[in-house]
């Protein structure tokens, strides 16, 4: 019985969106949690797994303040994954995020 809150706990995390999964992502990267869920909402549907795994990795180990990172900070990141497909959704999705204000 005493594993039953941790396969629940376990169950919700799985069942959590790819936009919620890509915001909390973005975030980590050093985006702002609105930017984040804007940019989440237009990417996680234009993204492959794989591309996404890639996103990923930006969150992780960064030696720079993550709490202040600038969107074309963030791009700049982007643009050096190599992925070209990558690059033009999150421009996209950052640039709509913009307008959106």
């Amino acid at each position: 019985m005493r594993a039953l809150p941790l396969l629940l706990c376990l169950f919700a995390a799985a069942c959590a969106s790819p936009q919620s999964r890509l915001s909390t992502g973005l975030q980590q990267a050093g985006l702002s949690a609105r930017q984040s869920r804007c940019m989440a909402d237009d990417m996680a549907g234009r993204l492959s797994i794989g591309q996404l795994l890639k996103l990923s990795s930006l969150g992780k180990a960064k030696e720079r303040d993550l709490k202040s990172t600038s969107v074309k900070q963030f791009l700049h990141d982007v643009r050096a994954l190599g992925d070209p497909e990558i690059v033009s959704i999150a421009s996209r999705a950052a640039l709509g995020c913009a307008l959106l204000g």
